[in-house]
């Protein structure tokens, strides 16, 4: 519809964790790596219609899902330096 009526934008959370390995949440990374090339490819297909494509990669943010690494004074830091 927004490609239809030439105009719209679209963003999509990916996260740095797409663009780095990661042993402990290969899985995670795969879809996030996943979700950054669908918004590239997006980019070129609708973006001549002008509709804007936008991933958003955050990096280490303090949430439930982060304790592992948030909890770690050490860890956090060196993730944080990282990003």
């Amino acid at each position: 519809q927004m490609a239809a009526r030439n105009n719209g934008s679209v963003i999509i959370m990916s996260s740095i964790a797409g663009v780095r390995g990661n042993k402990n949440i290969g899985l995670y990374g795969l879809s996030k790596a996943a979700s950054a090339q669908l918004v590239r490819n997006l980019a070129v297909e609708w973006g001549p219609s002008n509709v804007s494509i936008n991933s958003i990669s955050p990096g280490v943010i303090d949430t439930a899902f982060a304790k592992p690494i948030s909890a770690q004074q050490e860890l956090a830091a060196k993730r944080i330096a990282l990003t």
